[in-house]
């Protein structure tokens, strides 16, 4: 014989998950919900095009600047200046 087990056949009621903690401040929105913002609705192109796009136009001031106050080298000499200098050669004749 079997002895009859309490409870058998009656179902079990589900756990809660717990409650989410509440926050540390009235004003504070607490924890992010799940879904809240995910990486697929953000879109970086447009500031990332303009940031790009503010960075070359303020190398492109600066460079201008430099220019205009002689600083930017333009002759070969300016880029080599361990090149010997040629010697001077007279004719009288």
């Amino acid at each position: 014989m079997s002895a009859a087990v309490p409870g058998a056949g009656v179902p079990r009621p589900r756990a809660r998950p717990p409650p989410d903690p509440a926050p540390a401040h009235p004003t504070d929105p607490g924890p992010p919900r799940r879904g809240a913002c995910s990486k697929e609705q953000v879109d970086w192109v447009m500031p990332a095009a303009a940031f790009a796009a503010l960075n070359l136009v303020k190398l492109g001031v600066v460079t201008w600047k430099l220019d205009k106050i002689g600083l930017v080298p333009k002759e070969v000499a300016d880029f080599f200046s361990e090149t010997p200098v040629p010697a001077v050669v007279e004719f009288s004749g």
